[in-house]
């Protein structure tokens, strides 16, 4: 069975959102993406 598009989409976004929650949290930065990670 191949993904959904919108499965794939949806994964690559989390990702990413993950990626940038690493990079504002090794540069002390406050955001939500650092606040609410188990949020989707």
């Amino acid at each position: 069975m191949v993904a959904q598009p919108d499965v794939i989409l949806k994964n690559d976004i989390a990702r990413a959102i993950n990626l940038m929650a690493l990079e504002k949290e090794r540069d002390g930065v406050k955001s939500l993406s650092r606040h609410n990670r188990d949020h989707r």
